[in-house]
């Protein structure tokens, strides 16, 4: 099966509510293509492409495609544009990932076929996060910043207050000489 892995670029995080419910999307721009198995396009490669995800919220009792129960998206090759359409369980981890801020960074796997010429079916999903640093809670990054500025006063302040004490010692000894 042909796939694709991309690094996520920007997210935004959209919702959209009327009469018969509330729906949910998130766009993702600008995502490197990094792997990929079995792809080109007119026999080129395509490392050096971005691609742009529209990634829905829909729920289990909706029927996306009668003639292919396993599509959950499409490639549109012309433009490199994915629509996705995900369960609310793995919508979720995709919304919660637009709004981390951990510098984590964050990836796609899409697994495909090819059903119609420069429209590719989208059979599978995954998002990958790596974690360069551990998980600090925004309260503890906070109070490192603050010990942070805290360390340069009291340091200002050192230099300072020993400034003062040279020039009073010189001050002194001149004085005294004279």
């Amino acid at each position: 099966m042909a796939f694709l892995k991309v690094r996520l670029g920007r997210f935004e995080r959209h919702t959209t509510g009327n009469a018969n419910g509330v729906r949910r999307a998130v766009s993702i721009i600008q995502c490197a293509i990094i792997q990929g198995v079995d792809f080109q396009i007119d026999g080129q490669t395509i490392y050096d492409k971005q691609l742009d995800f529209w990634i829905w919220e829909f729920q289990p009792d909706e029927e996306l495609w009668k003639d292919d129960p396993e599509k959950i998206g499409a490639f549109d090759t012309s433009n490199f544009h994915v629509n996705l359409y995900l369960l609310p369980q793995a919508f979720s981890e995709v919304w919660a990932a637009a709004v981390a801020t951990t510098g984590a960074e964050r990836f796609i796997r899409f697994d495909f076929k090819q059903n119609h010429p420069g429209i590719l079916t989208v059979t599978e999903a995954s998002l990958s996060e790596f974690m360069s640093s551990p998980i600090v809670h925004p309260v503890v990054a906070e109070l490192h910043i603050m010990r942070d500025t805290l360390k340069g006063a009291v340091l200002t302040l050192t230099a300072t207050a020993l400034l003062v004490l040279v020039v009073s010692i010189v001050v002194s000894f001149f004085r005294a000489a004279a």
